[in-house]
This record gives C-alpha cells, sequence and structure tokens, in this order.
C-alpha cells in the first residue's frame, strides 16, 4: 500500500514535470516569436543633413555616412558626424572610410589618413566602420584590412563595393576571407552595376556566408527591392532612397555639383516592403 507521503511527493514530481513542459513550451514560443521579429533592415546612405532627417523619418534603422555620394561616398567630416548625433543620439550611424574617389589601391600615407580619421570618427561617437581595399591585381588587401580592423575599437566593420570588382571566379573564397579578416557585413552589388543584375551572384554570396551579413545595395528602388529581397534571400538592404537630384543655380551659371536628397516616402515604402519578408 503506498503511503500518503508517497502519494504526495509523486504528486509533487508531477507538478515539477508539469511546470518544466510548460516553461519549455513557453521558451519555444518565444524563440518562435523573436524569429518572426527578425524583419529586413534598411540602411540608407546619405551626404547630407536633410537626408538624415529624411532616412529618419521615414523609418530608417541605420545611416551610412558619407560625403560626396556623387563620387560613391567618401569619409565624411567629423562636424557631420557630431550634428547627426546631436539631432539624432539613438540612430545608427555607419561611417564611410575612403579618403578619395577612384580605385580602392591605397597607400601608406592614404591608409595613415584612414587610420586619423577613423580615430577622430570613433571619438565622436561613430558605431561602425565602411571600408574596402584592394591590390594592384584587385584582390583583398588583408594587410590594409587588417589594419582597419586592428583601428576599430571592436565596432561593426562593413566590407565595401570594392568587391564588386574583383575575380567572379574567387567570390566564395573573398567571402571566406573578408569573414576571416574580421569583418560583420559585405555591401555588394553581386558584382555588376547594379544589385538587379548582380542578384545570382549576391545570392550565391548568401549561401556560402557564415557569419557574414550579406547586404545588397545599387540601384534599389521601389521597383525592384521585392524581387532582390526574394531572390537573394537577404535580411539586410542598402539604398540612397533619393529624388531626381536638385540644382538651384540658374541656366547658364558655374556649376558646382547638384544635391541628391533621401525622400522620407521612399525610405518607409522601402522599410514596409522589407518587413513583410521574414
Amino acid at each position: 500500500m503506498i503511503s500518503a507521503a508517497a502519494v504526495h511527493k509523486l504528486r509533487l514530481y508531477l507538478e515539477m514535470g508539469a511546470k518544466r513542459l510548460k516553461q519549455t513550451e513557453t521558451e519555444v514560443e518565444t524563440e518562435s516569436d523573436r524569429n518572426k521579429m527578425i524583419k529586413k533592415m534598411l540602411e540608407v546612405c546619405v551626404d547630407n543633413l536633410s537626408s538624415v532627417n529624411a532616412a529618419v523619418e521615414g523609418g530608417a534603422q541605420r545611416i551610412e555616412l558619407c560625403s560626396a555620394l556623387s563620387e560613391g561616398g567618401l569619409t565624411p567630416s567629423v562636424g557631420f558626424l557630431k550634428m547627426v548625433k546631436r539631432t539624432h543620439p539613438n540612430l545608427t550611424v555607419f561611417a564611410m572610410l575612403r579618403p578619395r574617389c577612384g580605385n580602392f589601391v591605397y597607400s601608406q600615407l592614404e591608409m595613415d589618413c584612414i587610420l586619423e580619421d577613423m580615430t577622430e570618427l570613433n571619438a565622436n561617437g561613430v558605431d561602425g566602420f565602411v571600408f574596402g581595399a584592394l591590390t594592384d591585381d584587385r584582390k583583398i588587401d588583408e594587410d590594409h584590412c587588417t589594419l582597419v580592423k586592428q583601428h576599430s575599437n571592436a565596432l561593426p566593420l562593413t566590407f565595401h563595393r570594392a568587391i564588386d570588382i574583383t575575380d567572379t571566379t574567387v567570390l566564395t573564397e573573398n567571402v571566406a576571407k573578408i569573414e576571416r579578416l574580421g569583418f560583420n557585413r559585405i555591401l555588394t552589388s553581386g558584382l555588376q552595376r547594379t544589385a538587379e543584375l548582380g542578384m545570382e551572384n549576391i545570392a550565391k554570396m548568401q549561401q556560402c556566408s557564415k557569419n557574414i551579413i550579406v547586404v545588397p545595395g545599387a540601384g534599389i528602388n521601389l521597383k525592384n527591392v521585392e524581387t532582390i529581397l526574394s531572390t537573394t534571400g537577404c535580411k539586410e538592404f542598402h539604398s540612397s532612397a533619393s529624388i531626381k537630384t536638385i540644382d538651384d543655380a540658374p541656366d547658364g551659371d558655374i556649376d558646382f555639383g547638384k544635391i541628391m536628397r533621401t525622400d522620407s516616402d521612399i525610405v518607409r515604402n522601402l522599410v514596409k516592403i522589407g518587413q513583410q519578408f521574414l
């Protein structure tokens, strides 16, 4: 005959088992909910304060801070970064590290300039860096990338579209190499002029990546973003979300360049489309 004490003890064991089962189910549900919350993240590249404000108004989660987007994006000034951080203290800001336009083969003096910029940007609250360097024969410059990694203060690093002019036949090897060098992301158009044209290579990069995030960029707009995201399977994407260039100079006046401005409605709609994908 089973004693009352034994029955009570058995009941406690059963109750504990039920609680553990319920806790496990809750943890599974929580993890499932967490996975469902992973949305597509839009990064907007900007080179002026009005574009920063428009990106934030539209709901951009991160900006790539540059100067001279007309030249493909160069290193922003410290003053620009300070104003952005003062105006939008919670905005994630990755700064471009590119001292000039043209190729990505840098001299030691240019690398010294880049490292000095990193020090100043880091001291003023930057959240990450965007950099890329190649050798004369268009291979990943491991030495220069290592220098940037060493000076990054453990901030996130994006290897930019310098990868898009490397050899297609060693694409997967380059993805692995960039990851091994300590970079967290690769911004790419899939070795083509635009991300739409390079979707096949972007998808290939996404499939072979392990812990590095592949970010499609170049020519992404409201007409093609859904196709690019669904084809590549990428979790983040990059766009200027800009409207037509603005030229306030009278006809026949000296031309000092045009201004590209991010449009908050375009940003808002890109974010909305991105959130449809899990």
